[in-house]
């Protein structure tokens, strides 16, 4: 567009662009503290050249121009600041051929400034306005590029070169991640180089196209897309289209090139065939990679050399050789530092991933994380915002699986706000299904229903996005349940459903299956089998139909626990095995092993114990080849369950150290911590039983796994309330009491953590739990009005949370108490509908425990009451009538009358020594109350109800005080 006499008129576009670069230049010379207004008379630096567009004018040095590429992208957007840079930008007043851009700035500024103080006051303005200002920035770092490419060919300089026009594509990926432009960009030199016969550009510009379609595949919102493929697929067809001319021109330089960038789309694609059908195919790309090496190493083309020793190690990672992997990463790593690249960073995150899929040990994931620190403080270093973004959310993954749950946040929260700022929406979503799992491993679960709703909200109408946003909504309602029985699985069912339908509407299959897993998922645990089976059949189909067969090994896992669900054992064993044959093709020796372990774990429920040991001692086989500790561990574990099945306790309990010990050396905290509560409820000291406990909630806390740290400090308020019991046993009654009193608060301390622990969390069942505990606790400390008030409040807790036998076991206790506390008719009643409440669930435990429970307050019903009566000093008469009422008893009729009450007390037959501890042989504080009733009914003597366990830890000193009490 030009006026008559010639001189170009700006676009709308092109003003708007100035208008945003304008406000860019404020921000960032405000940043430096260099900003100084220009005078109304200033005049350019160089008069602008004939015919070029008003304000085009080229300034004498390249540095001199506060708004290029590179400082916009290396200063972040301020929207805070809006109004003041609108204020100064009107005060420069730069000359006439800017003046209407800096008025559309003031616009701007004025409308986001005044947008941003508003924002103070209503929230939802004030979001407006952020949002606003990032989607300003976005444009303002992708119209640098263009800008600076125009102004150069329009200042005088002809075209800019070839290769800063294709370092400007490099630099919109890594700080924007904006492809689109990119491509434009590549496109346009490769069809300049075309035309010009340029054989070296060509080869460079397609490069860059294929680092432009590596960004768009590589975007979240194709990691469950058919499209992904597609994108890699198109990308390879384009540089091996190239490949016969620069063959037959015998351009070594190029043909090494293209070659390096069809494998690595080969790769990306995931089109050769994950089974051994595909080793050759992927032998022929390793062959290929090590030929392009050594010509780089001819050509002393180092950088080249360094990217082809990266995707070589993508190659060993794509052959399950994680090690060599490693050395080959190592290698690309040391090549860029020698030349002082930018791209080491790359190369370090590939010896990251190279460890992830290497032996699991605690040196491994320390050394991996070490790799992700270096490569994050390069790109800060750099300012590269994308990137930088992007590989502080690949570090909060790995200290995740690690159990760092702090430092996986801490690096959360940057990548979201980072990628909030250059508004990636892709990648946000990303960030904050991560973030949603992040906030569930740290218990804040107001927090990870907050970041799955920001994730709704976000997604708008845009398909991709919205996929992203249900699948977050589904894990987290699934994780809910599973973690903290809070979850919404109706709202997780419904979720995945209409997931399916928008994938149907896209035509994406690969979408389609993922969907369908999560509807299988959510489904059984409502235990809907038929619903459940026809979705995790629908998934494993599509997965097949599209080779995937790695993913499609999940989603049968998912299969054999939905067939277990059902009762069709035989069905389960056979997909289980459908499984293990799978890994193996896949050449997945870790995975083979946990295959073999639901083989035998199948085994082991329908009662083939011998065969369910051989197979795991062939998986222990298989991990050890590949020093896989965590599977180690787990075999173990499942030895440990099979041996204490088969009545194998001391064997079960060296099996349960050895788990303990193979996942210290994997660093799995979270696995120690479960291991050494089942060691706890094995051991029979109970001083290793506290020691245990602690260990466990010491692991527990290192985790950072806060359900975790509530089920140990329950561990421990057991363990320690048991050792105080026999331990007072051993003493005399007065002495016992004392320890007792001394002692207690080392129980209930934990168990009330633990309860207000579980209330910070809103988790309402880990409370009820907790609360249980401290009512059990004040029960044996005699506080029974406290006991009566725990057990009625974790009796309320398990009902809202459905869990029916938690709460018959809290209506029990709370008939105990209720009892202990005098009231023995309303406890009667409460125990009465704690049966009724176990026989409702088929729980003949419970059951058992409730009718003992009755039989022993009916005992205490049936004992005569007398009231108490003033007492008088006994006279004379008295005390002849009271000798001849109560008569001496023996030491051997004492001794017959003590057993035969403890053993109707306590309802069995079996041999009870009058040495053993009184909790031992089952004379727990209810079941001492009826026995010390029907002794004093039998006796004629009055004991003590409450203490008695404490006065006399065992039947023989009991014996003992009945006689002296006769004599």
């Amino acid at each position: 567009m030009s006026q008559e006499d010639g001189t170009k008129v700006p676009s709308l576009d092109l003003v708007e662009a100035r208008v945003h670069l304008a406000a860019a230049q404020y921000h960032n010379s405000l940043a430096n503290g260099k900003l100084v207004p220009r005078p109304p008379s200033a005049p350019r630096s160089r008069p602008a050249s004939a015919g070029a567009r008003p304000g085009a004018g080229v300034v004498d040095s390249p540095n001199a121009r506060p708004w290029s590429a590179q400082s916009v992208h290396s200063c972040p957007p301020n929207s805070g600041s809006a109004l003041r840079r609108a204020e100064l930008l009107e005060a420069q007043r730069m000359d006439s051929a800017t003046d209407a851009l800096a008025g559309g700035c003031v616009t701007l500024g004025m409308a986001l400034g005044r947008l941003g103080m508003v924002g103070e006051v209503n929230g939802n303005i004030g979001n407006i306005a952020r949002n606003t200002w990032r989607l300003c920035w976005t444009f303002v770092a992708r119209v640098a590029v263009q800008i600076e490419i125009d102004d150069a060919q329009e200042g005088g300089h002809g075209p800019m070169d070839p290769e800063k026009q294709l370092s400007k594509v490099q630099e919109l990926l890594v700080t924007t991640g904006d492809f689109e432009q990119g491509r434009r960009l590549a496109e346009q030199v490769l069809s300049d180089a075309r035309g010009k016969d340029d054989a070296k550009v060509v080869v460079d510009a397609l490069r860059s196209i294929v680092l432009c379609e590596r960004c768009r595949g590589s975007s979240p919102r194709y990691k469950e897309s058919i499209r992904r493929k597609l994108i890699f697929s198109e990308a390879e067809k384009l540089c091996r289209a190239e490949l016969p001319l620069l063959r037959e021109r015998n351009d070594l330089r190029g043909e090494a090139l293209l070659v390096l960038s069809a494998v690595e789309m080969l790769l990306e694609s995931r089109r050769l065939p994950e089974t051994r059908r595909g080793n050759k195919k992927r032998q022929e790309a390793r062959l290929s990679l090590e030929k392009a090496i050594g010509t780089f190493q001819d050509l002393k083309e180092i950088a080249w050399e360094a990217e082809a020793n990266l995707l070589l190690s993508s190659t060993c990672l794509a052959q399950n050789d994680p090690r060599k992997a490693l050395r080959f990463a190592q290698q690309s790593a040391e090549l860029y530092e020698q030349i002082a690249s930018p791209e080491r960073a790359r190369a370090l995150n590939a010896c990251a991933v190279a460890i992830s899929c290497g032996p699991s040990s605690k040196e491994c994931f320390e050394q991996g994380l070490r790799f992700h620190q270096q490569a994050v403080q390069h790109y800060r270093h750099l300012g590269w915002h994308q990137a930088l973004a992007i590989q502080s959310l690949a570090m909060s993954k790995w200290s995740l699986q690690m159990d760092r749950g702090r430092d996986a946040m801490q690096s959360a929260r940057e990548s979201l706000q980072l990628l909030t700022e250059i508004g990636s929406s892709d990648w946000r979503q990303e960030a904050l299904h991560h973030l949603c799992r992040v906030r569930l491993s740290l218990a804040d679960v107001k927090g990870a229903r907050k970041a799955a709703q920001d994730a709704q909200t976000s997604a708008r109408e845009e398909p991709a996005l919205q996929l992203l946003a249900i699948d977050t909504k589904v894990v987290l309602n699934m994780e809910l349940d599973s973690m903290y029985e809070s979850g919404n699985l109706e709202e997780a069912v419904e979720a995945a459903k209409q997931g399916l339908t928008l994938c149907k509407e896209m035509q994406d299959k690969r979408w389609e299956a993922a969907m369908s897993h999560s509807l299988a998922q959510a489904s059984i645990r409502l235990r809907r089998v038929d619903e459940a089976l026809e979705a995790v059949t629908n998934s494993s189909t599509s997965l097949d139909d599209l080779g995937e067969q790695s993913q499609r090994c999940e989603v049968l896992q998912t299969a054999v626990e939905i067939l277990m669900v059902k009762g069709d054992v035989r069905a389960a064993l056979e997909v289980a095995q459908e499984i293990r044959r799978l890994t193996k093709d896949l050449g997945k020796p870790s995975k083979e092993g946990n295959a073999i372990l639901t083989e035998a774990q199948i085994h082991h429920a329908t009662g083939n114990t011998s065969q369910a040991l051989k197979l795991v001692r062939e998986a222990q086989v298989t991990f050890r080849q590949v020093d896989d500790k965590k599977g180690e561990g787990m075999s173990w574990s499942i030895i440990s369950e099979i041996q204490k099945s088969t009545g194998e306790q001391e064997d079960a309990l060296r099996a349960s150290r050895s788990t303990r010990a193979l996942y210290q050396q994997a660093g799995d905290k979270r696995s120690q911590a479960k291991t050494s509560t089942a060691l706890f409820v094995a051991t029979s000291s109970d001083e290793e039983a506290v020691r245990e406990a602690h260990e466990a909630l010491a692991l527990a806390r290192a985790a950072g796994d806060s359900k975790a740290e509530v089920e140990m400090l329950n561990l421990v308020a057991q363990a320690t309330l048991n050792s105080i019991i026999k331990r007072s046993q051993e003493m005399c009654d007065e002495d016992a009491i004392n320890h007792i009193s001394l002692h207690e608060d080392q129980a209930v301390r934990p168990a009330r953590e633990a309860a207000a622990l579980a209330r910070k969390m809103g988790d309402k069942q880990m409370t009820g739990i907790a609360t249980y505990s401290v009512a059990q606790c004040h029960a044996v400390a005699g506080r029974t009005a406290a006991a009566v008030q725990a057990a009625t409040e974790a009796r309320n807790l398990f009902s809202q949370t459905w869990d029916r036998q938690g709460e018959a076991m809290a209506i029990l206790m709370l008939g105990e108490s209720l009892v202990l506390d005098g009231d023995v008719e309303k406890g009667k009643q409460t125990a009465k509908e704690a049966q009724d409440l176990f026989a409702s669930i088929d729980d003949h435990e419970g059951i058992d425990k409730a009718e003992k429970t009755l039989q022993q307050i009916q005992e205490i019903l049936g004992a005569p009451v007398t009231p108490a009566a003033p007492r008088q000093a006994p006279t004379k008469e008295a005390e002849s009538v009271a000798m001849v009422q109560k008569p001496a008893l023996s030491r051997a009729k004492a001794v017959e009358m003590v057993l035969n009450v403890a053993k109707e007390a306590i309802g069995e037959d079996e041999n009870v020594t009058l040495d053993d501890p009184l909790m031992d042989i089952g004379l727990d504080s209810l079941a001492a109350v009826s026995f010390a009733n029907t002794l004093s009914r039998e006796s004629g003597i009055k004991l003590p109800q409450s203490t008695l366990v404490f006065d006399f830890p065992n039947l023989n000193l009991i014996a003992d005080f009945l006689v002296e009490q006769t004599s």
